[in-house]
């Protein structure tokens, strides 16, 4: 994702709550909306990844969710606000899991180990959300942009404020290169899929990825390690 659509943000600390843009609806039962945009991003997701944005036909992804197009159009205006849902759907699993990865663990260096497995395990989870998001973003208008640029940069951000909880204050280029590479190497998972092995199952693959990055983090500061 950082590819195509990164932009800097003010960074948050850890245990900020992420501020959310909400795209218009014309329903006012929010949980109805969410359970709604949740089906809709899903159909949205397998027909982006099958047919491309431009070729997805909006009747389709409605049948795909299970409902009328008039329906649809109650939760979102176009296919641009599709494919915004398919990248918030992503990046907002990915905080959330992170958090509940994290909650109730004081120590910051068993924090940041927790916050890379869940990360890896949930950017695996996610990684047809991610393929799609580095294919058809710039499909999207400039204002859709901004909105998953700042939702993406979110998720960065709340990794470096683990990294900086754990690493301390004392080198911060290594801080930055440590969180750089804890959430940009398991992008692979969607940017190079077509090299995994398909014999070789998922859990392992993640369980790979965890190994060699907390492996990385012990080796930048010796002092974290078990």
């Amino acid at each position: 994702m950082r590819a195509s659509l990164e932009a800097r943000a003010p960074r948050r600390r850890a245990t900020e709550k992420p501020a959310r843009t909400v795209l218009a609806s014309n329903i006012k039962d929010a949980e109805l909306v969410g359970e709604r945009r949740a089906r809709i991003a899903e159909a949205a997701t397998r027909e982006f990844l099958e047919k491309g944005f431009h070729a997805a036909v909006t009747r389709d992804i409605a049948r795909r969710a299970g409902l009328s197009q008039g329906t649809l159009y109650n939760h979102v205006r176009s296919k641009a606000d599709m494919l915004y849902l398919v990248c918030d759907e992503a990046v907002t699993n990915y905080q959330r899991g992170v958090r509940e990865a994290i909650e109730g663990v004081r120590d910051p260096t068993e924090r940041l180990r927790r916050a890379i497995e869940a990360s890896v395990s949930l950017q695996h989870r996610y990684r047809d959300n991610i393929q799609i998001v580095l294919r058809d973003g710039y499909a999207l208008d400039a204002k859709a942009r901004d909105a998953v640029r700042r939702r993406i940069a979110e998720f960065f951000d709340l990794m470096r404020g683990l990294v900086d909880e754990a690493l301390g204050g004392a080198d911060p280029a290594m801080n930055l290169v440590v969180s750089e590479a804890i959430t940009y190497l398991p992008t692979m998972f969607a940017m190079r899929r077509w090299r995994l092995p398909r014999d070789v199952p998922p859990e392992r693959l993640v369980a790979a990825m965890t190994g060699c990055l907390v492996a990385m983090l012990t080796a930048c500061a010796p002092s974290l390690a078990p």
